[in-house]
């Protein structure tokens, strides 16, 4: 099983700074290792993050969607995190994506395969940490028989179903309203391999496999608590 997760030290060179090769070089470590850690980025979001983010290709505008107050204003594809708005002022009692979900959720196969970029602006001395899961290594360790069936398995996404979004201020009830179906495995469009898919807590739409669903769920908790199957930042 690969081990999840890597440091990267760029010697003071900010990621906007690399050359073509060693650019996609360090984005192929991302496919490799699941996640990475480029360390002392200080990223101005225009000159330098921005930049970056679109030598990859399309990026995905969620915020034209759904808007919320501590959004950037100008960079629609840049979604805030944390409880601080555009101004400096602190949203009291906020609280985000406290759950297990998938970024790619909002659209269907094949753009729900998406790299995802985080850039910490404030680091909290408390809290903030985010957890990942390794889905190709979680689908290796599950038993055959329970993973011959996953193949067979869908859930349905919806936006209204998350209680986080209801502070959006959007005029798109078509998107709102919209049901978005995935399968519970995909294949890795660089590594070729099977990974696990999991979403946010959605609807098995096929019936029968509800059961399956309920014991998938209790098999991912038993090893994010007993055998490490995520990493942390």
């Amino acid at each position: 099983m690969r081990q999840m997760g890597r440091i990267i030290d760029l010697g003071g060179r900010k990621i906007s700074d690399l050359g073509v090769q060693e650019f996609y070089k360090l984005i192929h470590q991302v496919f490799i290792d699941g996640l990475i850690c480029v360390k002392n980025q200080h990223l101005d979001l225009d000159k330098d993050f921005l930049s970056v983010i679109c030598k990859l290709g399309n990026t995905k505008h969620i915020t034209n969607i759904l808007r919320r107050e501590q959004d950037e204003p100008n960079f629609p594809q840049l979604f805030r995190i944390g409880n601080l708005r555009v101004d400096g002022t602190v949203k009291k009692g906020h609280k985000f994506a406290e759950y297990w979900h998938q970024d790619g959720d909002f659209w269907g196969y094949p753009d729900n395969f998406i790299v995802q970029w985080l850039l910490s602006k404030y680091t909290p001395k408390i809290g903030g940490e985010t957890a990942f899961i390794d889905g190709i290594a979680a689908l290796e360790l599950i038993e055959t028989e329970l993973r011959d069936k996953l193949l067979e398995a869908e859930f349905e996404f919806r936006v209204n179903d998350i209680e986080d979004f209801k502070e959006f201020k959007t005029q798109d009830k078509v998107f709102q309203k919209r049901k978005i179906k995935h399968k519970t495995v995909y294949k890795h469009k660089i590594l070729n391999k099977n990974y696990l898919y999991i979403g946010y807590e959605s609807n098995v739409i096929n019936l029968k496999m509800v059961q399956l669903w309920v014991l998938l769920n209790q098999w991912i908790f038993y090893y994010l608590i007993h055998k490490s199957l995520y990493s942390q930042i």
